[in-house]
């Protein structure tokens, strides 16, 4: 009898996990491969990054430039690029990006000072912005409504391997020879991934316009058209969900953006704990992502992104509560668990919505303007954050994070109308509204 409900408690498990399964795809897997390789200089940004510059001679003022330039840059340059990516194809900038950032990684190893330092790290956020939309917009074309969900958590699987294993494989790198190692070894395990990048077979809604890049446009003005066409984007669909999907991009990467500089001081403010505690949290935050990504994919699929999307965003909710009640040194690691768990169930969901929401032939543009209001949002939510803790305390701010991340949960239950739900009850075909 034991045995009998071991194995169905097992068959549940892996039921759920299913979502893995679409890695058989050739295409997928490809990809994946390279989030896995490209990832693993991205983890090692936030704990070695800070050192190395110091090391350098930057100063606390050049150390946030080099954390904010990326993401400003990302913010100008997300909406072009994934117009290029639907006006000619999804390949080159994937390939041509995460080549870029590797060499960036490994520029930033051979930096001498703090403003080649900056280059660099302006380079990587180019490169960024020039891979993330065409990406996902890749993704999109090769998943239908029934499984875009659980190709969405495979691919995001794969990076989550390499955020949690890469910063203890930098920090290795980093005991055994310099600060600078890790950004070689690593760097260049990134530009391999762009190597791999090169047998990705072409996306199946590739289909050039002409046979030049920007036509008779110069590259200014194919940047300005980039922006019109998501602006057009936005109006020809229903207007209410892509303002809503908008909004929430803008409201939750305020609210990331803003706990990470807050979160080592709330946890000395509520349990006394260090750096030890907050670096012990932090990974119990990347485990859960890791662990419950496939189960998130799975469940967008069948229960539906929108529900699944403001189930994740609900438990954030609860977690910043408990953060600012905690009591115990032991509480905040497993409630960033949980805000792992959370994660894992909003990332495919929102990025299979996305993707949905854009007419055929406009899921760059649009997945790009996406890409800018979150960059948007991760540019000030930081300062934000400085100001309200200044103002009421780390206690005060976070609980201000958790009302944010609510207000998101709001936006997308009231705003967001579910394609593939409506399809499942109604049994219209995939892509019926465009």
């Amino acid at each position: 009898m034991r045995i009998r409900r071991l194995r169905r408690l097992l068959a549940s498990i892996t039921e759920y996990y299913s979502s893995l399964e679409e890695l058989r795809d050739r295409r997928l897997a490809v990809l994946a491969l390279a989030n896995l390789l490209d990832m693993a200089s991205t983890s090692i940004v936030v704990p070695l990054l800070p050192i190395y510059a110091e090391r350098l001679g930057a100063g606390p003022v050049f150390l946030g430039l080099l954390f904010t330039l990326p993401t400003a840059v990302s913010t100008l340059l997300s909406t072009p690029f994934g117009y290029l990516a639907d006006r000619t194809s999804r390949k080159p900038p994937i390939v041509a990006g995460t080549i870029l950032g590797g060499l960036s990684v490994v520029g930033v190893g051979f930096a001498g000072d703090p403003t080649t330092l900056l280059l660099f790290r302006g380079i990587d956020g180019a490169a960024m912005a020039m891979r993330s939309a065409p990406t996902t917009a890749y993704l999109g074309d090769i998943a239908g409504e029934d499984n875009r969900g659980s190709v969405m958590s495979a691919y995001h699987a794969a990076g989550m391997v390499s955020i949690a294993g890469g910063p203890v494989l930098g920090g290795s790198l980093a005991a055994v020879g310099s600060l600078a190692t890790p950004f070689f070894v690593l760097g260049g395990v990134t530009l391999i991934g762009g190597v791999v990048l090169v047998g990705l077979p072409r996306s199946p809604r590739d289909e050039p316009t002409d046979g030049s890049l920007f036509g008779e446009s110069s590259l200014g003005e194919s940047a300005l058209s980039a922006v019109r066409s998501a602006i057009e984007t936005t109006r020809e669909r229903a207007s209410l969900t892509v303002g809503a999907l908008l909004a929430s991009a803008f409201l939750a990467q305020v609210g990331t953006s803003a706990l990470s500089p807050l979160f080592a001081p709330l946890l000395e403010a509520t349990v006394g704990g260090g750096p030890a505690v907050a670096s012990l949290a932090w990974s119990a935050l990347g485990v859960g992502v890791l662990v419950f990504v496939p189960v998130g994919g799975t469940l967008a699929d069948r229960a539906g992104r929108k529900s699944t999307l403001i189930a994740g965003k609900s438990i954030w909710f609860a977690v910043t509560i408990g953060l600012v009640l905690a009591w115990t040194p032991l509480l905040p690691v497993v409630l960033m668990a949980g805000g792992g768990i959370a994660s894992a169930f909003t990332g495919p969901a929102q990025t299979a919505l996305r993707y949905e929401s854009a007419p055929e032939g406009g899921e760059g543009s649009l997945i790009g303007l996406y890409g800018t209001a979150a960059s948007i949002g991760g540019t000030i939510g930081p300062l934000c954050g400085g100001f309200v803790a200044g103002a009421i305390g780390a206690r005060g701010a976070v609980l201000a994070i958790g009302v944010l991340w609510a207000v998101d949960a709001l936006v997308i239950g009231l705003g967001v109308r579910d394609r593939t739900t409506t399809n499942r009850v109604t049994g219209r075909p995939e892509h019926a509204e465009n």
